[in-house]
């Protein structure tokens, strides 16, 4: 299976192709955006933090305006919250830090899981 990762400069924005798409395998290449990341992210945390008895920290996610609609109904069928904000990723780092843990990824692949430094001090201990 060929999977390719790709970074920007800083690393702070990544893409991947020939991954995973509805947990199934595609033959053709595809290509996973910031939205896909945002998902899967948002569902892996969701599992972790359930099994940590914690998962009431992770209320939802963000994302721009411009992201897609599938990304809302997604997180909405597993019970998180979607929030937009404009354009831009200091918008998705000011509303990420309204929560105690949360994804957030504009679609072009830009974001990261922020996590705030009291919950990461509760989950330490």
């Amino acid at each position: 299976m060929d999977e390719s990762f790709i970074f920007d400069g800083d690393c702070d924005r990544i893409v991947a192709k020939y991954l995973m798409h509805n947990f199934r395998f595609h033959e053709q290449p595809f290509l996973i955006d910031g939205d896909d990341f945002n998902a899967c992210f948002s569902l892996l945390l969701k599992d972790l933090l359930k099994k940590s008895g914690v998962e009431q920290h992770l209320r939802g996610s963000v994302a721009n305006i411009v992201s897609n609609a599938g990304l809302d109904q997604f997180l909405s069928s597993i019970g998180l919250h979607l929030e937009r904000v404009p354009v831009g990723v200091k918008n998705l780092f000011n509303a990420a830090k309204n929560h105690d843990v949360c994804c957030y990824f504009e679609s072009n692949g830009h974001g990261c899981i922020y996590f705030d430094s009291n919950l990461v001090d509760d989950l330490t201990r």
